[in-house]
C-alpha cells in the first residue's frame, strides 16, 4: 500500500475544498476550481500554513492551465493578500 506525504494527508483533513479544487483545475474545470479555493481559505482555519500550501498548489496548476483568466487573476491576488496579511 503507498504512502500518503504527510502534508497531503494534513491538508484533506483542514478542508476538503481546497484539495477539491486541486483535483476540479487539473480536470479542467475552473469555476469549480476558483470557487473550491475560494471557500476553503474564507473559512475558519485551523492549519493556515498547510492550507496556504494546497493554495499555492492550486494557484501553480491555474496558473498553468488558465493564464491570462480574470477569475485566475482574481484567485492568485487574493491568495497573495492571505499570504501577506498573516506572515
Amino acid at each position: 500500500m503507498g504512502r500518503t506525504r504527510p502534508l497531503d494527508a494534513r491538508s484533506a483533513r483542514l478542508d476538503p475544498s481546497i484539495t477539491l479544487g486541486v483535483v476540479a483545475a487539473s480536470e479542467g474545470d475552473l469555476d469549480e476550481a476558483v470557487m473550491r479555493g475560494r471557500r476553503a481559505l474564507g473559512g475558519e482555519r485551523k492549519s493556515l500554513p498547510s492550507l496556504m500550501s494546497v493554495a499555492r498548489d492550486l494557484s501553480g496548476i491555474l496558473s498553468a492551465r488558465f493564464a491570462g483568466e480574470p477569475e485566475v487573476t482574481s484567485y492568485l491576488e487574493y491568495v497573495r493578500s492571505l499570504e501577506q496579511r498573516d506572515c
